[in-house]
């Protein structure tokens, strides 16, 4: 086996992996599935929102803080205020920068993570919920990391 075929058979799975999105991304949210209200023989995916997280989950020690950015990514029709919900798990604290953004509003925005002294060691999940003002909400699981101090 020459080391091109061997450097391939390495890569194929980093490749496949990076090209999952690693979970990062919530499913659409906005326009109820299969409609689009502003003209119906459009893509539901231009009146939809959806929030874009870390590909790789942050690492947090027990008893510090992290911040974590995020970004709502929007359809080109997609003209709503969206309003942020954030819930962790027990041992964890999860404080959004802003509580809902609005459609002239920078598109970024942070969760700052703060464990506890005893969180819980190793993956935890954190849920972030857009909610539009009309049509569906989208959520999305951003795994965390505790590690010890």
């Amino acid at each position: 086996m020459s080391i091109r075929s061997i450097s391939l058979a390495l890569m194929l799975p980093i490749v496949a992996i990076m090209g999952s999105g690693c979970g990062n991304t919530s499913s659409n949210g906005g326009a109820p599935t299969g409609s689009n209200a502003t003209d119906p023989g459009r893509s539901t995916t231009a009146s939809t929102f959806r929030i874009k997280g870390p590909i790789l989950a942050p690492s947090i020690k027990q008893g510090d803080r992290q911040t974590v950015s995020f970004t709502l990514e929007r359809g080109s029709d997609f003209k709503q205020a969206v309003k942020l919900d954030v819930m962790a798990p027990k041992g964890l604290k999860a404080e959004l920068s802003s509580k809902s953004i609005g459609t002239g509003d920078k598109a970024e925005f942070t969760i700052s993570v703060e464990a506890d002294t005893d969180a819980p060691l190793g993956d935890q999940m954190i849920k972030v919920t857009g909610t539009p003002e009309t049509g569906t909400a989208t959520t999305l699981d951003v795994k965390v990391k505790v590690d010890t101090k």
